[in-house]
């Protein structure tokens, strides 16, 4: 099970790892999480060595940190949020959102998204440093993850060649076993946020699936794109509602 670790790295960030990529790479799905709670691991090291510091910039702080987790994931999911926006917001049939996911340039929607996204998501991100939870985060990089696998073993594809295509696979125990691995992820995220999970947890099912419909409705599955938007949509929802906890 080490190539589809690999894989699990190679897909979601841009850190080397040495090793060959799995031949299935659905089997990758399984370890989502485990990338996710690396990230957090990375987020929670700066805040300790920063924490160290005879001086408290913890505005400045968590935008640094930011940086280095969008450079770590090669800002994947920051394009795929600024596809959707724009290909969503202005496509007029499911056509002209296929052209418009495949077009490189970023349009009004787009630009506005990724400014909302990254300026919410920082202003959170400086809250939470400076109250040293931490946990907040890293349950909003580990469940984007959780939610990314679940989401393409749920949803169905949209387009054969497109990127999302790689992961989709017609077996039950693969399915069942990256639920089990999701709820695995879940269990280890209760020893840091306690019962809250239950909370998150309730409030990303139905965010998770509205967006799931939303995409069947405009272009009858999901595609790569659509997962990375997952990705922001899940982070954002889970920094949101734990300041209503912490």
């Amino acid at each position: 099970m080490i190539s589809p670790l690999i894989s699990a790295f190679r897909i979601l960030t841009i850190i080397p790892v040495p090793g060959k990529d799995t031949s299935n790479f659905s089997k990758s799905l399984l370890f989502f999480p485990i990338v996710g709670a690396f990230l957090g691991a990375v987020v929670y090291a700066f805040h300790y060595l920063m924490s160290l510091l005879p001086f408290e910039q913890w505005s400045v702080f968590s935008l640094i940190s930011l940086v280095i987790i969008t450079i770590l994931t090669g800002g994947l999911h920051l394009d795929g949020l600024a596809d959707v926006a724009d290909a969503f917001g202005g496509g007029k049939d499911r056509n002209h959102i296929f052209s418009i996911l495949k077009d490189s340039r970023v349009g009004t929607f787009g630009v506005l998204a990724l400014i909302f996204d990254i300026i919410i998501k920082w202003q959170l991100w400086v809250v939470y440093f400076s109250t040293d939870q931490l946990n907040v985060i890293i349950c909003s990089l580990v469940l984007s993850r959780v939610f990314q696998a679940l989401f393409l073993i749920t949803f169905p594809n949209a387009r054969n060649n497109g990127i999302a295509s790689a992961f989709y696979n017609e077996s039950t125990l693969l399915k069942c076993c990256v639920v089990l691995a999701c709820i695995a992820s879940v269990i280890f995220l209760y020893l840091l946020v306690q019962a809250h999970i239950i909370i998150f947890i309730s409030i990303l099912v139905p965010i998770g699936a509205l967006f799931g419909f939303l995409c069947i409705h405009k272009i009858k599955g999901v595609t790569g794109d659509c997962v990375g938007t997952l990705n922001e949509i899940t982070e954002l929802s889970v920094l949101i509602s734990g300041l209503f906890f912490f």
